[in-house]
């Protein structure tokens, strides 16, 4: 019976010791990966390509739909810290549309990365005019937000 209650006893205070060594206050980690909130830290963005256009083209015939696209954008990131929030937008007003893709930097590290729109379709009924203006943007969210580039474009509707 000592002997059972040796180990008992024995096993109780190793779970205690490694509960109290590991805990929010205890001096190890079991993790050496840093968890990191995104909207946090900062980066050096460097714009590289980006393009002044962007295109609604007619679907096929017998759809009511016209195709947005816009070709890719490149940037460099460099300095990154934490894990800040790029965003890449177009906002056509006049058609109240605004489109945005979203990066999250610690997931693609420093170096260029392109940045894209998914395709998305608009009812040819919305579809009044030949061009539009919009602002194509690019954000970085982090411990400040800021807009790293921001310029008009045209929007070339093709039929």
């Amino acid at each position: 019976m000592d002997i059972e209650r040796g180990v008992v006893v024995a096993t109780a205070i190793v779970i205690v010791a490694v509960a109290l060594a590991t805990g929010p206050l205890g001096l190890v980690g079991l993790s050496k990966e840093e968890i990191t909130s995104p909207e946090t830290g900062n980066a050096t963005i460097s714009v590289g390509t980006i393009s002044d256009t962007a295109t609604l083209t007619a679907g096929q015939q017998g759809t009511d739909l016209f195709v947005f696209q816009t070709p890719d954008a490149t940037i460099e990131v460099s300095d990154l810290r934490g894990n800040p929030i790029l965003e890449y937008s177009l906002d056509i007003e006049a058609l109240g549309y605004k489109r945005t893709s979203v990066y999250f930097l610690d997931s693609h590290g420093e170096g260029q990365l392109t940045l894209s729109f998914n395709r998305d379709t608009l009812d040819s009924d919305r579809i009044d005019r030949d061009s539009y203006d919009a602002t194509l943007a690019v954000t970085l969210r982090g411990e400040t937000e800021r807009t790293v580039f921001e310029r008009p474009v045209t929007v070339e509707v093709s039929r």
